[in-house]
């Protein structure tokens, strides 16, 4: 082994992650001490490129249990980072530092893990099957599905693809045909709705922008107008999406009311709870999300209002084997693994999987119940 690399014996194993230990206790801690810690200390792109190295040499520096050779660029990473775990980082829909997520995230580095098939992930998929369900009951879905996905954008992405894939199974075959598909959602919904219809050949203009009322909510009675008219006009709507907690305005819509519209026109109903979805797990605030029940999908991201380390987030559906159904692609697999195919999420998901959260989520839901939060 090349001596400028770490061994792999205990005792330098140790003393590296000891240290690795000391740099984070003493960042997080940072995070709370107001008098003395900036929350950034910006420097403008080009200044930073004159203090930091950026280059990629040749020959490495190594790595060593006492991190001398790579100290210089910790201490950089530190100082001209965003304290994104501060009380007083507000400048995107997520912030503060859980220590359960930090220990889950570290020992899911460890084992290096990814739930696309049991065989590679034992512990980590049954763990995840124990996360979903437990998320699908505060939406009030008994016998759904659902799996832990890296953000909000494939979330919806997902709700879309699954609400075109329901309402007419030969689209994942054939495609869309002679179908001019359209989906529905407010002008003050996240831009990823939109990005979701263009990936999936509708073009940007296949996400019609329904208008909103003064606070901010959609309409009910224009969407309906819309979708009406889209008909008129020759196209095939397929699914609305709702934005529980807008990213402008923090806007809950109302779920009721969009149901009622989505039953009469027999169009999928999609939930963007990505930020807003923190609301089910409290007994004061649930209200805002009176109705999700009646949705087909919901976007959850649990990095955001619930505080996990980013990026942690999971896409719900009502339906059980929709997942399976939407997403799987006929494959063989070695004769002694196709008995596990019942826990596969490759097999669900529109990726190979990421590295698992599962660790966080379970730490984070067990000291919120301890706490008597869910």
């Amino acid at each position: 082994m090349n001596p400028k690399y770490c061994s792999r014996d205990p005792k330098d194993l140790l003393e590296l992650f000891t240290h690795i230990a000391e740099y984070s206790a003493k960042y997080v801690s940072e995070h709370y001490d107001h008098e003395h810690t900036k929350v950034v200390k910006f420097v403008p792109p080009d200044e930073l490129k004159k203090i930091v190295d950026f280059s990629l040499p040749a020959t490495g520096c190594g790595l060593t249990a006492d991190l001398k050779p790579i100290q210089k660029y910790l201490d950089q990473v530190f100082e001209y980072g965003v304290r994104t775990g501060s009380p007083r980082y507000f400048n995107q829909l997520w912030s503060g530092t859980d220590i359960a997520c930090i220990i889950g995230e570290w020992v899911s580095a460890v084992t290096n893990a990814s739930t696309y098939t049991y065989e590679v992930a034992p512990v980590y998929s049954l763990m995840e099957i124990e996360v979903v369900n437990h998320l699908l009951g505060f939406v009030g879905w008994k016998d759904g599905d659902g799996i832990l996905a890296p953000g909000g954008a494939v979330c919806n992405f997902m709700g879309l693809l699954c609400g075109r894939d329901k309402l007419f199974p030969e689209t994942k075959t054939a495609g869309n045909g002679t179908h001019k598909f359209v989906a529905f959602t407010s002008d003050h919904s996240h831009y990823t709705i939109k990005r979701s219809t263009w990936m999936m050949g509708l073009g940007l203009d296949g996400a019609i922008n329904v208008q909103t009322s003064p606070d901010g909510k959609m309409c009910p009675k224009a969407l309906d107008a819309a979708i009406t008219k889209a008909k008129e006009e020759g196209f095939t709507p397929f699914c609305v999406n709702a934005t529980c907690g807008t990213t402008v305005l923090g806007v809950f819509e109302d779920l009721e009311a969009i149901a009622d519209v989505c039953e009469k026109h027999k169009v999928w109903m999609h939930v963007d709870a990505s930020w807003g979805g923190a609301v089910l797990v409290t007994e004061e605030w649930k209200h805002l999300m009176k109705g999700v029940e009646r949705a087909d999908s919901v976007a959850w991201c649990m990095h955001k209002m619930l505080g996990m380390t980013q990026q942690c987030s999971a896409f719900l559906t009502k339906e059980g084997q929709l997942l399976k159904k939407s997403k799987c692609q006929p494959c063989r697999l070695p004769v002694p693994f196709r008995r596990h195919q019942t826990v596969r999420f490759g097999r669900k998901d529109t990726q190979l999987r990421q590295t698992s959260r599962l660790l966080q989520n379970l730490a984070v839901v067990e000291s919120a119940r301890r706490q008597g939060l869910c």
